[in-house]
């Protein structure tokens, strides 16, 4: 319990400096600009969808998701059907 909020007292504290630095027109972190400069390209009106726009490395992450939920699909109908009639 103490735990969480000392993480909840920490998330509040970072999101205030955040907010000041924010606001107050210092100087930026470069991580935060390349951070906007990303939430613009994923916010763009294009006709693909949002978990395909970082390009080839994100269809072959949804390709192989698919394909090993597919396996397990099988693999679990498979111990279903043995499980059902037995030999």
């Amino acid at each position: 319990m103490n735990n969480s909020k000392k993480v909840l007292a920490l998330a509040n504290a970072t999101y205030r400096q955040l907010a000041r630095n924010a606001s107050t027109g210092k100087e930026v972190p470069p991580r935060w600009e390349r951070f906007q400069k990303v939430t613009k390209h994923l916010q763009m009106d294009e006709s693909a969808p949002v978990h395909l726009k970082g390009g080839l490395g994100d269809r072959f992450l949804f390709g192989s998701t698919v394909a090993l939920v597919m396996l397990g699909l099988g693999l679990s109908a498979e111990t279903v059907y043995t499980l059902i009639f037995k030999k």
